[in-house]
């Protein structure tokens, strides 16, 4: 075993019989890391760590701080329960309990269930903790070898370790050819351009004067302005490399806004709230692969006649949608299907605008301490985007027809068409760039 893993410590019996299980079941596995930081090779002890999974490791030494926020966690959830069943049972309203839901996501540590002090005590999660810490055993894991295997390679190489895109694997990239995809995109002045905190400082408490003017006289039954985190900052970005492309060197990077902290957080979700039920209405959405499979074995084809299976993806499409493109088509949906299926809460039209122009306006995001602006398309991580795109998407490609088409699909911005070719004189090519042309 001291061939394969760089142990220098002397192992117990049932250590090393762990370790030989554990390396048994994972070197039989397929390899699902992809290496960017060639010619370095990646060591087997680090392999099989990442082959768990990161999530999944943990070191020699219960974690008793994460039990006690585990515990406190656990508080949370039973006491809104309670609070929900009880408030239910008196008449709580269905806007009631959105704005409560949302509250709880933005700020779990401010926003305490007032039930909470009566259902367990102060010390609860201490002692928790406390029993907890005197019943542990503290046996040795095996874990404690690979993490340390992990941390000493990518710090002694300065490595970066992602998902890749599409949940393909796990990617090792040095940091210098990460942050060079990352800065090429962020560089693109068509999408995104530099700004400075002072800016952003300004634009949000725009965004507070907004909300709360707002609140007073258009949001009085939905109260939003309960919905705005005590503490804010830009959206964290980063890149999952897109493996599944042909590159040549290292792929191409999706970019990714992660927008947990952002001050319009809790807008877009209540935004998306809305915008799910009117997402029913886009027709030809494919839910998931077996939503697919079950439509197309309802298609009867000729045998006499020839057809071809296309698929067609969106390039880039949460970039390029134009954002007053986004707002007319939603817009659009609001006027056509609001009153066809039950809302979860009476919205007018002039609240439905202002909801996207909060979601929308201001996107800001940071990396590496520099700040930029996102002046087009719809941040990949906004709480409302993907509903967003679908509704854009659906209603840019309606004019999509044809007596030829036998079948139409669309999964976000994957297309999937069958078409019956018999008939067409022109070339298919010739056809399709006709037949595809949209107006973003």
């Amino acid at each position: 075993m001291k061939k394969v893993f760089s142990f220098y410590d002397k192992l117990s019996k049932r250590e090393q019989r762990t370790v030989y299980k554990l390396y048994s079941e994972t070197s039989t596995q397929v390899d699902s890391i992809h290496n960017f930081a060639t010619p370095l090779l990646i060591p087997t002890s680090v392999k099989i760590c990442l082959k768990l999974g990161l999530k999944f490791s943990y070191s020699q030494k219960p974690n008793f701080n994460q039990i006690y926020r585990c515990a406190n966690e656990g508080i949370r959830k039973i006491s809104w329960q309670v609070f929900y069943f009880n408030k239910n049972e008196n008449g709580m309203t269905e806007t009631e309990r959105i704005i409560h839901n949302i509250k709880k996501v933005i700020c779990p540590s401010h926003y305490k269930c007032p039930l909470e002090p009566f259902l367990f005590s102060r010390q609860f999660a201490n002692n928790f903790t406390l029993k907890m810490r005197n019943v542990t055993q503290k046996h040795s894991k095996i874990h404690e070898f690979l993490l340390n295997d992990l941390k000493e390679f990518v710090t002694k190489h300065d490595l970066i370790i992602r998902q890749s895109d599409k949940n393909a694997g796990i990617c090792v990239m040095r940091r210098t050819d990460y942050n060079t995809e990352v800065f090429r995109q962020l560089q693109d002045e068509q999408t995104y351009r530099p700004s400075v905190f002072s800016e952003y400082s300004l634009k949000m408490n725009d965004f507070s004067d907004k909300v709360r003017y707002l609140n007073n006289w258009l949001f009085q039954s939905l109260k939003i302005k309960r919905i705005l985190p005590l503490s804010y900052s830009p959206a964290k970005f980063y890149i999952l490399p897109k493996i599944h492309k042909s590159f040549d060197k290292f792929p191409v990077g999706r970019p990714i806004s992660s927008t947990i902290k952002c001050i319009n957080k809790g807008i877009s979700m209540l935004l998306d709230k809305i915008l799910q039920p009117l997402s029913l209405f886009v027709p030809d959405l494919l839910i998931d692969s077996p939503h697919l499979l079950l439509l197309l074995q309802h298609i009867k084809l000729d045998p006499g006649k020839k057809y071809i299976l296309i698929t067609a993806d969106i390039n880039s499409m949460y970039l390029e949608l134009p954002i007053n493109v986004c707002k007319q088509n939603c817009l659009k949906f609001f006027r056509s299907y609001s009153k066809l299926t039950k809302l979860p809460f009476p919205i007018t039209e002039e609240q439905f605008k202002t909801l996207l122009d909060l979601s929308l306006d201001y996107s800001f995001l940071e990396y590496q301490n520099d700040l930029y602006f996102q002046h087009r398309g719809i941040q990949m991580g906004n709480s409302a985007s993907v509903s967003v795109a679908n509704i854009t998407a659906a209603v840019e490609l309606e004019n999509m027809k044809s007596e030829l088409l036998v079948f139409k699909g669309r999964f976000i911005d994957d297309i999937i068409l069958i078409l019956e070719i018999s008939s067409i004189e022109v070339p298919i090519s010739e056809w399709l760039n006709t037949f595809f042309r949209i107006g973003f």
